[in-house]
C-alpha cells in the first residue's frame, strides 16, 4: 500500500490545497486530503505560512498517514464523476458514506477487487475528452520517433560516413 501511496497521481501531478476549515485557513499537501477533513468534520491542516508549499513531503507525514490509506487515488479505483451522484466508500470511510445517504445520493461499498474496478489512464485526466487527447499524444510520439528523429539519425549516420570516406581516400 505504501509502495502505491509514494507513486500517488494527485500528490505528483496536481496540487496541494489551502481552504477555510472552522474559520480559519489551513493547507493539506493534497486537496483530496483537505476533502477528506472537510467531510469528517476536523481539522489536520497547517498554518499556511510563506513558502508552506516548498516543504519536505516528510513534513505532511501525520496528513499522508491519516487520509491516504483511506483514498482510492493510490489503488488507481475507478470512480464516479460528481454529476453521477454515486460515491464509492471502503469500509474505513463508512462515516462519510453515510453522510452522502442524508444528502440523497447512492453509495457503493468497495468490495475489495482491485482487478475489475482500476484505473487504465491517469487519474488526473478523468473526462473522456482529455483520454482521447492523452492517447492522440502518445500515438503522436511514438510518429515523431519514427518519422522525425530516425531520418536525423540516417543522416547524421550518412554524414559522419562521407566525412571519414574523404579522409580515408
Amino acid at each position: 500500500m505504501w509502495d502505491r501511496i509514494a507513486k500517488c497521481e494527485i500528490n505528483h501531478h496536481w496540487s496541494a490545497s489551502v481552504i477555510q476549515n472552522k474559520g480559519k485557513l489551513r493547507a493539506y499537501f493534497c486537496e483530496i486530503a483537505a476533502s477528506f477533513d472537510l467531510a469528517r468534520g476536523t481539522d489536520h491542516g497547517i498554518e499556511p505560512v510563506l513558502g508552506w508549499w516548498r516543504r519536505n513531503i516528510s513534513e505532511f507525514e501525520d496528513q499522508v498517514a491519516r487520509f491516504c490509506p483511506g483514498c482510492g487515488v493510490p489503488a488507481r479505483l475507478k470512480g464516479h464523476l460528481d454529476y453521477q451522484e454515486i460515491d464509492t466508500y471502503t469500509e474505513s470511510n463508512e462515516d462519510i458514506a453515510f453522510n452522502s445517504l442524508k444528502k440523497k445520493r447512492n453509495i457503493l461499498k468497495f468490495n475489495g477487487s482491485i482487478n475489475d474496478n482500476t484505473l487504465d489512464h491517469k487519474f488526473t485526466d478523468y473526462s473522456q475528452r482529455l483520454q482521447v487527447q492523452a492517447k492522440q499524444k502518445f500515438k503522436y510520439r511514438i510518429r515523431s520517433v519514427l518519422y522525425r528523429d530516425i531520418p536525423y539519425y540516417l543522416r547524421q549516420i550518412h554524414y559522419e560516413l562521407r566525412r571519414s570516406l574523404k579522409n580515408w581516400l
